[in-house]
């Protein structure tokens, strides 16, 4: 919860500064969208040793006061009629959700193609979120999840392999194409999308890197 409201594209930023991590901060995208409650989310994957996600999964953060540093970066979906490839790997569904849960509110009914990877089933987060936008999209709406470590024997049914597997299904010659994930999955798919006669003006991306520790300032406080 915001101490007001903070005017932001859904797709771009902020770097977050815990008071009790002093000289400790991080980026992540914003995964709603901006409205005037001044409530915002954001996923916060759990780093095996980092000092911000441990402390965010670890203590009881009610009362805990954050500086919001932003909005930041280009990256969010511009108004077009041509259909929506939105490829997401790991946290990288963050501003992905953000941008379709805008534009629904918007009336957007452009189809849409969801392409998810995960590692597992178990990484398989917001579904029930995908589900409501399924379920309200004026449009079509495909989601496609693929696992690129399910242990084989599980239960799961549906792809595996990497999510730039899945792009040779896709319209992507026609479509306006928005990648969000770790460094080397967005590469892939760029290249897949090249090759799938893709129009590389028409592809924007998000790179999610791990950053190391650093200063920041505040621009907005929530706690």
């Amino acid at each position: 919860q915001l101490e007001e409201a903070l005017s932001y594209r859904a797709g771009q930023f902020a770097t977050l500064e815990f008071e009790e991590l002093p000289g400790i901060s991080r980026s992540y995208s914003f995964a709603s969208p901006s409205g005037p409650s001044g409530q915002t989310t954001f996923f916060i994957r759990k780093v095996p040793g980092g000092v911000f996600s441990n402390f965010v999964h670890e203590k009881d953060l009610v009362g805990k006061f954050l500086s919001v540093h932003g909005p930041l970066g280009d990256f969010w979906l511009r108004p077009g009629t041509a259909s929506l490839l939105m490829i997401a790997g790991g946290s990288g569904l963050a501003p992905i959700l953000a941008m379709l849960n805008e534009r629904l509110g918007n009336g957007e009914s452009r189809p849409v193609s969801l392409l998810f990877g995960a590692r597992t089933s178990q990484d398989l987060y917001e579904r029930d979120a995908i589900d409501r936008l399924q379920a309200q999209w004026p449009g079509s709406f495909t989601y496609l999840p693929v696992l690129s470590a399910e242990p084989e024997g599980s239960n799961w049914k549906g792809e595996r392999g990497l999510v730039a597997d899945l792009i040779a299904g896709q319209n992507a010659k026609i479509s306006d194409v928005y990648l969000c994930g770790p460094p080397a999955m967005v590469d892939s798919a760029t290249q897949r999308l090249l090759g799938a006669g893709a129009d590389a003006q028409r592809i924007r991306a998000d790179r999610f890197t791990t950053l190391q520790d650093s200063p920041t300032s505040a621009a907005t406080s929530a706690s």
